[in-house]
């Protein structure tokens, strides 16, 4: 039969365990945040391009028309 002190000694080492395993978990949660941030910031990104592309297209097409009028006069 176990004694107190025994299983107390016993708890406090599956307390330790669990610590460290919650201390991962943590880690893991932290890189993967890490990571949803970096993909936020390239699809943010992508995001400014593209609507950079469609803002170049439309103000050359608003030459374009400008420049086509001008000469058919």
């Amino acid at each position: 039969m176990k004694t107190d002190y025994e299983i107390q000694k016993r708890e406090y080492s599956l307390i330790k365990k669990e610590n460290e395993l919650l201390k991962r978990e943590n880690a893991i949660e932290k890189k993967e945040n890490e990571m949803l941030k970096v993909e936020f910031t390239n699809m943010s990104q992508q995001n400014d391009m593209f609507r950079t592309k469609i803002e170049n297209k439309k103000f050359f097409s608003l030459i374009k028309r400008r420049t086509d009028r001008k000469n058919k006069v």
